[in-house]
């Protein structure tokens, strides 16, 4: 007689994939993810503003993931993938966070420089703070995405 397995499979929690000795500072800290007007994502938590770590640009194993463009009406584009198709990404199209998301995660330090580690991201749509954010990203589009591109071709002409 034939079996089935009705396991579900869960959603695997975000692990470092360098190995580096680092100093977790902070634990489950909520921030909202910002950007600069170069084009550089930043968590701000309360008054304090964070770089973002590395490892937290990688789609893989991330089914919500984030275009970097918006779409020709101003509005972020969500990409929901199936959890057997969760591979890699260009991280210079799409993110696993965007401007305006909520994000939790931790406070880590590696060699004297404090990142945010992204753990957990969310929409809280009735966040003044992270509508604050949106908006600055709208009202600046232009500027911030000539300046993403221009980094983008530098750093390939750099190579």
């Amino acid at each position: 007689m034939p079996t089935f397995n009705f396991t579900i499979e869960t959603k695997p929690e975000r692990k470092p994939k360098s190995n580096i000795n680092k100093t977790v500072k902070l634990t489950k800290v909520e921030g909202i993810v910002n950007i600069t007007l170069d084009g550089i994502y930043k968590v701000k938590v309360n008054k304090l503003i964070y770089d973002i770590h590395k490892d937290c640009y990688s789609c893989k194993g991330i089914t919500n993931i984030y275009k970097q463009e918006l779409d020709k009406h101003l509005q972020r584009i969500l990409y929901v993938r199936d959890v057997g198709y969760c591979e890699e990404c260009n991280p210079l199209h799409y993110l696993p966070f965007t401007v305006g998301c909520n994000v939790i995660g931790d406070i880590i330090s590696i060699n004297n420089k404090e990142y945010f580690y992204i753990k957990k991201v969310f929409l809280d749509f009735s966040d003044n703070k992270a509508h604050d954010a949106l908006e600055f990203y709208k009202n600046n589009y232009k500027v911030i995405n000539q300046s993403r591109i221009n980094r983008i071709l530098n750093e390939e002409l750099n190579e």
